[in-house]
């Protein structure tokens, strides 16, 4: 399974439907999902398994320490700073960020993630979150406003 833009970008790939707003009925209750959606250029489904309190975040959080900064950036480290992907800053990049004309749906993705009661935060670039994962959430997501 995979959104409607990665299905629509990977043919090569066979899915078997879209992801929603709501999780395969056979995935509850263990697994609940929210739809970021909003950009012209991306959208993401953010998972949370509850019996472990774990949120899954792809690419709508980055959040790289200063030793793999300092490893594998050099000096191109600064970028990372100004982009907002430091542990300190944990959110999107700014061209993810940026794409996201239509604030409304990628809010109500927020809200539903925020009602969860996450303990930790496992990302696909940089440091997991391995405790108090709302707040973390609450900080990576605070550059979609009110």
């Amino acid at each position: 399974m995979g959104t409607a833009s990665t299905i629509r970008k990977r043919p090569d790939l066979s899915f078997r439907e879209p992801l929603t707003e709501s999780p395969p009925r056979e995935w509850s209750p263990d697994i609940d999902q929210a739809w970021f959606r909003g950009s012209f250029a991306m959208d993401e489904v953010v998972f949370f398994h509850a019996p472990s309190g774990t949120a899954i975040v792809a690419d709508l959080i980055q959040t790289f320490s200063d030793r793999f900064l300092r490893e594998h950036w050099g000096w191109w480290r600064f970028l990372a700073r100004l982009d907002g992907l430091t542990q300190e800053q944990a959110c999107a990049p700014l061209e993810w960020r940026l794409s996201f004309i239509n604030h409304a749906p990628a809010r109500r993705a927020r809200e539903k993630v925020l009602n969860w009661k996450c303990q930790r935060v496992v990302v696909a670039h940089g440091e997991w979150a391995r405790a108090n994962g709302h707040a973390f959430l609450e900080r990576s997501f605070r550059w979609l406003g009110t």
